[in-house]
């Protein structure tokens, strides 16, 4: 579940991860310990592999697109994205 608003070309927002699988809860909070630790080498190579997962947005009216750019801080719930091609689909 999210509640994002457009600012710019990303999306900002609020995540629950109640739901999300336990391995890729473990790539967040991976990520997030990294760029809190200031260690950002490590954060892009778990970036990476986050950015490899095929993951879509499904917005209220329906309409899904593929978000790339994912950065999920779980302890914060904090979450931004950018849409992919900024290609819509029903």
């Amino acid at each position: 579940m999210l509640n994002v608003a457009l600012l710019g070309d990303r999306y900002c927002g609020t995540i629950c991860l109640d739901a999300a699988p336990p391995e890729l809860k473990q790539l967040f909070e991976e990520f997030e310990e990294n760029v809190e630790g200031q260690m950002f080498s490590l954060a892009d190579e778990i970036e990476d592999k986050i950015a490899q997962i095929p993951l879509k947005v499904v917005f209220a009216n329906g309409l899904e697109a593929w978000v790339e750019d994912l950065q999920v801080y779980p302890s914060t719930k904090r979450v931004s994205f950018k849409l992919r091609l900024s290609v819509l689909f029903p």
